[in-house]
């Protein structure tokens, strides 16, 4: 059934696995049933096969700088809008942030957040007591200054301890401080879960966020207004493990959020160093901005980082992420990529468009100073209405009226008292009016033109209006009015139009000014791509000619390459990715504003690096799955030879049984030699190279390093050069607290690392042979196991068939045994994928050994330079450091080196032992199965009938192996079929050999040939195990003369 697991995808072997384990858990069932020995021993083993089915875990690393937009990648990836940790601007408040699939039921989001140690903590307080107190014992001045030391020493301890004052500080003791109650948390975890994102993010930032920052805002606020500080639990935090529900981290991706390895805080430095050593991918993130500009694919975190990752074999492991490609100036885009031709034509419709737009806000704006003179128009014709309507009720009265005047008395009173504070309106005339409408800022509604007018003014009324002459002025004052109302609505429709002209050049400008977006943004990406996989190809072919010189400075040749660098630059992943435009897109960010030029959400490439999320995963979910279904399918198959055999099927008397058992065993121990010296072999080509390549070089490695350290302690005495910082030379306070941190101490500036420089020369030699051992001749070596191995199995097997052939033995359970080599030689296959993955975890473990191993050498002048205080403390603190190094370094570059050979001898012994367990396990089982069909599992009842019962179990396990074959295939996502007959299984097998070597089978024993090639990738299942030698072998046994009943 080896085929059905050539080339499957991960999803459908992790189906498989499923299947399988419930397949196994219907056997425990029917095994169950019939309690004895040999049950309770294949129950054991069905356990075992069963804990092997874990999940995979692949660990991600995400390195950053500040203000890389790292935060806001692994927020859109996780498809949240708001969920990493926030933290304070400054490195020594960064937490190390663990995100993994919440496979839990319950709140979809959990946290657990792990405080340091006591012991952690109380170094840590020793220490900022160091940097805080100044030789008089007294707060130094500088702890205003956030990135000095005594500064990063004074923010610590004042976000634990908030209500200590300065003078507090200066007489407080560390013992006291350790059994406050702030600190109780110390060695302890808090779980935190959610319904909510937003409400899990509140409860989260409490441990996490530093105040810090609104510092200054906060001393705005009176005093009166504000709040006691409360306590922060920043720097008490080693590590935040969250669990979400997001897709791109299903398939056992955990995404860890390095903020840096040389954390002040050492708690947290070395979990971040521990995740760096369990990372199978590093994702570095850089601003596009400044991505290429920059050289941050060939500066790569310095020289010294990509000698270690050269060392750890993970050149291949690194993805580059550009961030924020949204932000981008189009002028200056077009000018870097030259799309000036382009742009053109694009630009004159866009001025075009501009100048349409102006014109038609101009057309508004004339219109609605018209609208407002007909407003002004029916303002006076509607007070004049009122005033003849007062007449006409005056003279239905009885009263004499008269035309009024041009100008009332009230106005006359308002003119008096100052000019009118109304807007002055241009002239405007009815169209259909007999009378001209003019407000020139003095006209209003007069008075009722009655007698008592007349006697106030003085002036003459002339003659008195008539009935038909008040109707008529009404009349027209009212179509004045209804004209101007429906004037108003025609221009309001008309500005309406004009407006939906503009929304639609708006539209069209916001078109033009995203295709133009797009095409620079899309530039700009391709030639940053290309950019950075040249730069990082560049910076590891300058690392390797570096090494190579030094390896052998006479026959370096700069023109031969050590690798393929174009090949390097093609597979190096580059994403350049738009973590707001995606967010948006997804209908998040609501408050801001949706950056032009992204359309879908795959262009902004926040998808494609989800989708290379689970990519990088499939390697270990294929490797888990072919694990668990190589021991599921071995098993099966020893399960099917016990069950077949319901008697011994032999008439061989019992001494003749016990002769056959004595034999067998000579064989299995000859078997264990065999195996044992092949093992043996590995280890020692192992061994070879180790001392051919590294060991050899040891002696170049440490000369070097005594040769440059006096140079190295010089440049960290010599005066500070304030241009160039990189260059040398320490302040007074920076080497202080270099030294008080045992040789590490990170500022704001820079990291310094006593120890790292003194070790550099030694990892600068010893990377090159380093990586050839164990990222290129390693796999080689382990990869001779299976096929050495499948050639002593096949020669035990054959010696054993032979002999038992001739005694009676089933040809058919022979043939099943010979099926079964392929399957061990697929365990002795996931045993040196086993020992590969250890070899790669311990040799990143054991080749950071060396920098260690110095510190401790230099430990003693670390804590004479501590404990200077006074005039003149510097001057002896350099004195005492350069003695020491000149007097040590005879010696601490020796030790470091063996010490690391110690530890590579070690390693070797335990991957011996691992394989050599694993050799013993085949053991067992081919002890176990070849004593079943030889000799009988019970001695006892040798000749004699199972009872039925037992009988009835056996044939119901059959029953429930040979469903495997259907079952499988509908995991894989093949059409089912029905049992296989003898006469139909030749046609698939002679299909599959146009792809495959055939396997073995009973009449013909070839020499295996490299036969660990024959199945690549794929778990080795025989096809004459469960599909080919299931039914059939059964039906081979019921033709044999001794065979016994079997299940139909």
């Amino acid at each position: 059934m080896a085929e059905l697991f050539d080339g499957r995808t991960p999803e459908q072997l992790e189906k498989s696995v499923e299947e399988g384990v419930a397949l196994l858990g219907s056997i425990q069932s029917a095994l169950q049933e019939q309690p004895s020995q040999d049950t309770t021993q294949w129950l054991q083993a069905i356990d075992t096969v069963q804990k092997q089915a874990t999940r995979s875990k692949t660990v991600i690393g995400v390195v950053g700088a500040t203000g890389a937009g790292k935060s806001s990648v692994i927020n859109a990836m996780l498809d949240e809008e708001r969920l990493v940790p926030t933290n304070c601007m400054r490195a020594c408040t960064a937490v190390v942030t663990e995100i993994s699939y919440n496979h839990q039921e319950g709140a979809p989001y959990r946290a657990e957040v792990e405080f340091i140690s006591r012991d952690d903590w109380h170094k840590m307080l020793k220490i900022l007591f160091q940097d805080l107190l100044d030789n008089s014992g007294q707060v130094s001045r500088e702890c205003t200054n956030e990135d000095s030391e005594s500064g990063i020493a004074y923010a610590q301890i004042k976000a634990v301890y908030p209500r200590m004052t300065k003078d507090d500080m200066e007489n407080s003791t560390i013992e006291r401080l350790m059994q406050h109650d702030n600190v109780a948390c110390l060695g302890t975890t808090r779980d935190i879960e959610s319904d909510d994102p937003a409400m899990f993010y509140k409860k989260l930032q409490r441990y996490v966020d530093s105040k810090e920052k609104t510092q200054g805002m906060k001393e705005k606020v009176s005093k009166k207004d504000s709040k006691p500080r409360e306590m922060e639990f920043w720097p008490l935090i080693r590590v935040v493990r969250l669990y979400v529900k997001a897709p791109a981290l299903a398939t056992g991706a955990v995404i860890v959020d390095l903020p840096g390895v040389h954390d002040s805080n050492q708690a947290r430095a070395a979990v971040a160093q521990g995740y760096m050593k369990q990372c199978t991918g590093l994702w570095i993130v850089a601003p596009i901005t400044r991505a290429v500009d920059d050289k941050s694919a060939k500066t790569l975190l310095g020289d010294t980082f990509k000698r270690q990752l050269k060392m750890d074999g993970g050149f291949d492991s690194v993805t580059f992420i550009c961030s924020k490609t949204d932000d981008i100036s189009i002028t200056e885009a077009q000018d870097s990529l030259g799309l000036d031709d382009e742009f053109t034509p694009m630009w004159e419709k866009s001025e075009e468009l501009r100048k349409r737009k102006n014109h038609l806000k101009r057309q508004i704006s004339d219109l609605k100073d018209t609208k407002l003179d007909i407003n002004a128009a029916m303002e006076a014709a509607e007070e004049d209405l009122e005033l003849w309507e007062a007449l006409q009720q005056d003279f239905n009265d009885g009263k004499t009226v008269f035309k009024p005047g041009s100008k009332s008395q009230k106005r006359k009173r308002e003119d008096d008292c100052g000019p009118s504070k109304k807007k002055k309106r241009p002239n405007y005339k009815e169209a259909d009016s007999d009378d001209d409408f003019i407000d020139d800022g003095d006209s209003t509604s007069s008075e009722a033109g009655s007698d008592d007018a007349s006697s106030v003014t003085g002036e003459d009324p002339g003659e008195p209006l008539q009935e038909d002459e008040i109707a008529m002025k009404i009349a027209d004052l009212r179509g004045t009015r209804k004209e101007g109302r429906r004037e108003k609505i025609r221009i309001d429709q008309e500005i309406q139009k004009l407006e939906d002209q503009i929304n639609e050049i708006e539209k069209e400008s916001e078109d033009i000014d995203g295709t133009l977006s797009a095409k620079c943004i899309s530039g700009r990406n391709e030639y940053s791509r290309a950019a950075i996989r040249q730069d990082y190809a560049a910076g590891i072919r300058e690392l390797d000619q570096e090494i190579a010189e030094e390896e052998d400075a006479a026959n370096f040749d700069p023109e031969v390459d050590r690798r393929n660098y174009d090949e390097v630059a093609r597979k190096l992943p580059v994403f350049c990715v738009s973590s707001r435009a995606y967010q948006k897109l997804r209908g998040r960010l609501q408050k801001d504003k949706s950056p032009p030029g992204f359309n879908h959400i795959d262009e902004t490439e926040m998808p494609a690096l989800q989708a290379h999320c689970i990519q990088l995963t499939t390697a270990s979910r294929v490797t888990v799955c072919r694990k668990f279904l190589t021991g599921m399918f071995q098993l099966l198959n020893s399960l099917r030879l016990w069950a077949s055999n319901e008697s011994t099927g032999t008439n061989l008397t019992e001494g003749q049984i016990k002769r056959e058992a004595e034999i067998l065993k000579e064989r299995l121990a000859k078997l264990d030699s065999a195996l044992e010296k092949a093992v043996t072999a590995i280890v020692s080509g192992i061994e070879e190279e180790l001392q051919d390549k590294v060991y050899d070089a040891y002696p170049t490695a440490t000369g070097a390093a005594r040769s440059e350290a006096s140079d190295t302690v010089y440049k960290w005495a010599s005066p500070v050069n304030r241009e160039n910082r990189a260059a040398g030379g320490l302040y007074w306070a920076t080497y202080k607290a270099v030294v008080r941190r045992d040789g590490v101490f990170s500022s704001a500036w820079a990291t310094n690392n006593f120890n790292e420089q003194l070790t550099e020369p030694v990892i600068r030699h010893l990377a090159g042979p380093w990586e050839s051992v164990f990222a290129r001749r390693l796999p080689g070596i382990l990869n001779s196991l299976p096929t050495n191995a499948g050639q002593i199995l096949t020669t035990f097997h054959d010696e054993v068939e032979r002999r038992a052939i001739r005694n009676g033995a089933s040809i058919a359970s022979f043939q099943m045994l010979k099926h079964q080599i392929a399957v061990y030689k697929e365990t002795l296959k996931d045993a040196i994928s086993e020992a590969r993955n250890l070899m790669s975890e311990r040799q990143r473990n054991i080749n950071r050994e060396f920098e260690p191993r110095v510190r401790e050498h230099m430990l003693p002048v670390y804590d004479l330079c501590t404990a200077e205080s006074g005039p003149g403390q510097f001057v002896r603190m350099k004195g005492y450091m350069d003695r020491h190094v000149e007097q040590e370094k005879s010696t601490m570059f020796n030790d470091a080196v063996e010490h690391v050979r110690e530890l590579l001898d070690q390693m070797l012994k335990d991957v011996k032992s691992i394989l050599l367990g694993k050799v013993d396990v085949v053991l067992m089982a081919i002890e176990r199965d070849y004593t079943g069909v030889v000799v009988g599992q019970e001695q006892g009842r040798s000749n004699e009938m199972l009872p039925r019962d037992q009988r009835m179990m056996r044939r119901a396990v059959i029953e429930i192996i040979d469903s495997a074959e259907t079952i499988f295939k509908r995991a894989v996502g093949l059409e089912s079929e029905s049992a296989a007959e003898p006469d139909t299984q030749a046609q698939p097998d002679a299909e599959i050999e146009t792809k495959h070597t055939p396997t073995d089978t009973v009449k013909e024993e070839p020499v295996e040939q490299g036969s660990l090639d024959h199945v690549p990738d794929a778990a080795a299942l025989p096809r004459a195990d469960l599909g080919t030698a299931t039914k059939p072998s059964t039906e081979r046994e019921m033709t044999d003369a001794s065979a016994t009943e079997t299940p139909p």
